[in-house]
C-alpha cells in the first residue's frame, strides 16, 4: 500500500481540504460554531471516502490511477474563476466538484473502466469519446454519493452532488428540469463536458473538430445554461485539459 499510498494526489486534495473556505462551508453546514471538532471530522472523512475511491481503482488489474478522482480535481481547477463570474459560493463549488462522483467508489471498477458508449447519440465522432468515468452506474453513483454526504450532515453539498449530471430539458440522469436544478451543479454538469472531450485519445487527433463539435453540443439552450456557457466560450481553450 506504501508505494500506491505516495500516488495519491495528497497536495491538490488537501488543498482543497485543508483550506479555510472548505473550513467555512463545512461549519456552516453543520451549524456548528467555529473551530468545533466535529467539522474537522468530518473533513478527514471526506478524505478517506476519496482515498477509497483512489485505491479502489488504483489496484484494479494494475491500473496504476484513478479515473474517478483524476476527473474529479480536473474539475475543480476553473471553477473557482467560473463560480465568482456566476456570482455563486466558490467554496461550496469548488467542494460539489471535488466530490461530485463520489458514490463511484461503490460501482465496480469494471463499470468505470469499461468503454462506455452514449445510446442514442450515434453521430459525430467526438460525441462517442470513450471515457472512463462515463459508465453504466449513471443515476446510481448520484444517488449513492447524495446519500454519502447527507448521512454526513452536509445536505446543501449533497443535493449539488446529486444534480450534478442534470440538464434543463430534463434528459440527464435524473430527470429534473430547469429550475429545479442547482445552479452549482449546471456549472459543474459543463465543466464535466468539456473535460469528457479534451480528455479523450481521438479528441488529441483532431482537436479542430472536437472544439466545433463541442462548441455545437454546448450552445444548445434547452440542455445547457447559456449564461455559463457564454463565459466558457469566451476563453474556451483554457477550459481544455492537456492531455
Amino acid at each position: 500500500m506504501g508505494e500506491l499510498a505516495d500516488k495519491f494526489p495528497s497536495q491538490s486534495v488537501d488543498r482543497i481540504l485543508g483550506s479555510e473556505g472548505t473550513e467555512m462551508i463545512i461549519t456552516k453546514e453543520l451549524s456548528l460554531p467555529a473551530g468545533d471538532e466535529l467539522v474537522f471530522k468530518t473533513i478527514k472523512k471526506l478524505r478517506i471516502l476519496l482515498e477509497e475511491v483512489f485505491f479502489k481503482e488504483v489496484k484494479y488489474k494494475n491500473a496504476n490511477y484513478s479515473p474517478t478522482l483524476e476527473h474529479s480535481l480536473r474539475t475543480t481547477i476553473h471553477i473557482p474563476d467560473l463560480a465568482k463570474r456566476i456570482g455563486e459560493d466558490v467554496h461550496t463549488a469548488v467542494l460539489v466538484a471535488l466530490l461530485h462522483d463520489i458514490g463511484k467508489k461503490e460501482t465496480p471498477n469494471r463499470v468505470i473502466f469499461n468503454s462506455h458508449k452514449r445510446k442514442g447519440q450515434e453521430k459525430g465522432a467526438i460525441t462517442r469519446l470513450k471515457n472512463p468515468w462515463l459508465c453504466d452506474d449513471r443515476v446510481g453513483h448520484l444517488q449513492r454519493g447524495q446519500e454519502i454526504l447527507e448521512k454526513l450532515g452536509l445536505t446543501k453539498i449533497a443535493k449539488n452532488v446529486g444534480h450534478s449530471h442534470e440538464k434543463l430539458d430534463g434528459t440527464g440522469y435524473k430527470r429534473l428540469k430547469g429550475n429545479e436544478i442547482l445552479k452549482i451543479a449546471l456549472m459543474i454538469k459543463v465543466v464535466d463536458t468539456i473535460d469528457s472531450f479534451s480528455m479523450n485519445p481521438e479528441f488529441v487527433t483532431d482537436r479542430g473538430a472536437g472544439i466545433e463539435e463541442l462548441k455545437s453540443l454546448l450552445s444548445d439552450a434547452n440542455k445547457y445554461d447559456q449564461e455559463i456557457v457564454e463565459i466558457v466560450m469566451q476563453d474556451l481553450d483554457r477550459y481544455f485539459f492537456k492531455n
